[in-house]
């Protein structure tokens, strides 16, 4: 029995430090992999002033980390590092890694490696601003644990296909801004097969189509994000973006030389806190849909040829920019308080010089509401507020 009780003691003293030792014990890098990364490095021609890669231990290493359990190196991030120099083949003996940030590093004008597609447990990669030049592999539609990819960047990039990214059925981030994709003639289609998408930037892509009809099996239902400004479409806005991407709350659409008439359904989208549409050939009356758009926080309208009546209810917009013939309504809540509403603080938000706003009422308002709008009106320079009985009338 004595045996048993100092048995038993013993379990109570060390098990608990037994247990602090898998919680707090260091986890080791594998000696291959620390040769890799440092062989890596050394490809840089200024990675001595940039990296603090001292450490016995690579696990400790500045943009590097391991798994808990096995030590293999799982994360490389060496993003804003001001490197220079190349994308060494030693890479490949870090065969687990998951999460690959190069951006911003200078690569040179080399193009873009082919084996990068042998890093089949990728799920994380962003190549943004890294001075890659040429044709994007199409290999990378190996990666098929991919979630977020971005090869963003200053024109270097250019793909004539979007097929290699329809395996890519994990992918929920996707930016290629930059690339030029003139040639990818069915890239809707292509990224339509991506059914987990939920942000998508393809601004500056110099795109010349934008189908009015998708594919019978949608999939950008997922959308939240949605940027294709700065193409060159020469069309009115797809109908199908109305009815599939009701769950948007981002959409960018400046600069795409876009033209037709707005219709109705522009107001299914009433999740939207951030809508650009400015700098198009647009018109037609926004207003009823605008009515809905309840959550907005950002409106850019400027240079189209909207006419349209802004319903504030409690909301607080801080960039109302619209053109021509306008009218906007700031319409207090029950209480007669204008809950919220915000006059814009950077004086670029306002676009003052593209607006003719025509009128505004501002029913049942307070004093303090009205020196609210007085210092909108006369600090943006956008007009003269009249008060007659409660009501604004330019």
């Amino acid at each position: 029995m004595e045996s048993v009780a100092i048995l038993s003691l013993l379990l109570v003293v060390v098990i608990p430090y037994g247990f602090s030792c898998v919680q707090t014990c260091e986890i080791h890098c594998i000696e291959g992999e620390k040769n890799a990364l440092i062989k890596f490095i050394q490809g840089f021609k200024n990675s001595s002033q940039n990296m603090l890669w001292l450490d016995e231990n690579c696990c400790q290493w500045k943009g590097v980390k391991c798994d808990n359990k096995t030590g293999h190196v799982i994360t490389l991030d060496l993003q804003n590092q001001f490197l220079q120099g190349e994308f060494g083949i030693s890479l490949l003996d870090l065969p687990h890694l998951v999460h690959l940030d190069m951006s911003q590093i200078d690569f040179q004008g080399a193009h873009i490696p082919d084996f990068i597609s042998s890093f089949k447990n990728l799920e994380y990669l962003n190549l943004s601003k890294t001075n890659f030049r040429g044709e994007i592999p199409e290999n990378l539609g190996n990666l098929s644990r991919l979630q977020f990819l971005d090869l963003s960047g200053y024109y270097s990039l250019s793909v004539s296909s979007l097929k290699w990214i329809q395996p890519l059925f994990s992918m929920k981030t996707l930016d290629l801004s930059g690339v030029n994709m003139r040639s990818a003639e069915n890239w809707l289609h292509d990224i339509n097969m991506l059914s987990s998408l939920s942000e998508l930037r393809l601004s500056a892509c110099q795109l010349t189509t934008f189908p009015e009809l998708l594919p019978i099996n949608v999939s950008f239902t997922s959308l939240r994000v949605l940027d294709l400004s700065l193409n060159y479409f020469d069309t009115s806005i797809p109908s199908w973006l109305f009815h599939t991407c009701q769950d948007l709350v981002y959409l960018n659409l400046s600069r795409s030389q876009l033209d037709g008439l707005i219709p109705n359904d522009f107001g299914n989208m009433s999740s939207l806190r951030v809508l650009d549409l400015s700098k198009n050939s647009l018109r037609g009356n926004l207003s009823h849909s605008c009515e809905k758009m309840s959550s907005l926080s950002f409106l850019d309208l400027s240079r189209n040829s909207f006419t349209v009546t802004f319903a504030y209810k409690g909301s607080s917009v801080f960039a109302v920019a619209s053109s021509y013939s306008t009218v906007v309504n700031l319409t207090p809540d029950s209480k007669g308080v204008l809950a919220g509403f915000d006059p814009p603080r950077p004086q670029s938000e306002i676009n003052s010089s593209y607006c003719n706003i025509k009128e505004m009422t501002v029913r049942n308002l307070k004093k303090k509401e009205k020196k609210l709008i007085d210092f909108l009106y006369f600090k943006y320079t956008i007009m003269t507020p009249i008060y007659r009985d409660h009501v604004i009338s330019i």
